[in-house]
């Protein structure tokens, strides 16, 4: 996306750890309607969408915004690097194109595993890198959540962990009563489904969540996470932080250090206790254990 008028809106890509950027060229030609949302997205200050890359960096998972919402529709595949792209297949359990809304995300170790996210909780997978995604039944107790705008719009976040392919952590957020919590899903290929259950009590409600470093001189992506999370525990607000998934749970901030309105939550993967938060109007903070 683009918010400063310097440059137009699309897709913008650093292959150097953001050293430099480049913007790809937009891939019209496709349909008339992806034309004309296409044109839209290249003006300033817009929204471009969502991106999921794959594991190796190779495939790219664009689900372009119609304002702030994700449509299944309007989701196109590059399988290299964003030089083309095609339409991708968002399908319902019984084959039929998906009406509604999905945000796609990438498995961090299999990189033709792809996940979607709907606007009620549905739950999809690719195994073919993005190029067609089946709904799939969730997991007993799933929380009827909607994932499927940009942004911090939706209330919610997903984290695919390294080191174990099918692992995925969701904030649930604060939709149709906010009582999801936060979860631990995983997607088993052989069976072709997903598991899952709650990290949270019932009622505590979480709309960020990421992953760090879990002990120090650790190896992130080999061992287990440390979980950074942003919501309710027990009804009180805060930034919390749990080694264990959810068996014990630690408040790591104070009263003071609340920083309004958090749209984003992450551990740092090289530095023990180290995390992020992105906030609404104090900018991107972080904070470490005290010594």
């Amino acid at each position: 996306g683009n918010w400063t008028g310097e440059t137009k809106g699309g897709l913008i890509v650093s292959r150097d750890g953001a050293q430099t950027w480049n913007r790809l060229e937009m891939p019209f030609g496709l349909t008339q309607d992806l034309d004309a949302l296409l044109s839209k997205i290249s003006g300033v200050n817009t929204n471009a969408g969502w991106v999921a890359v794959s594991a190796d960096g190779t495939t790219y998972v664009w689900a372009l915004a119609e304002r702030i919402f994700l449509h299944a529709r309007n989701v196109l595949v590059s399988p290299d690097a964003g030089r083309t792209f095609r339409r991708s297949r968002i399908l319902t359990a019984d084959g039929t194109p998906v009406p509604g809304m999905m945000k796609p995300i990438a498995d961090r170790c299999d990189s033709r595993l792809f996940y979607g996210f709907g606007e009620a909780g549905q739950l999809y997978v690719s195994t073919d890198g993005g190029f067609t995604f089946r709904e799939r039944p969730a997991p007993s107790g799933w929380p009827r959540a909607h994932f499927a705008k940009v942004d911090c719009a939706d209330g919610t976040e997903i984290r695919a962990a390294a080191g174990q392919p099918g692992d995925l952590y969701v904030a649930t957020g604060q939709e149709y009563g906010g009582e999801g919590g936060l979860w631990k899903l995983r997607y088993d290929p052989a069976a072709d489904a997903f598991t899952g259950c709650p990290l949270t009590a019932p009622g505590d409600r979480v709309h960020c969540v990421g992953l760090g470093l879990g002990r120090p001189g650790g190896d992130y992506a080999r061992e287990p996470k440390a979980l950074y999370f942003a919501g309710y525990v027990g009804g009180e607000y805060g930034f919390w932080r749990t080694l264990d998934e959810g068996r014990t749970i630690q408040r790591i901030n104070t009263e003071k250090q609340m920083y309004g309105s958090i749209h984003s939550i992450d551990g740092d993967k090289r530095v023990f206790g180290r995390f992020y938060i992105a906030t609404g109007s104090s900018g991107l903070l972080y904070g470490e254990p005290e010594r």
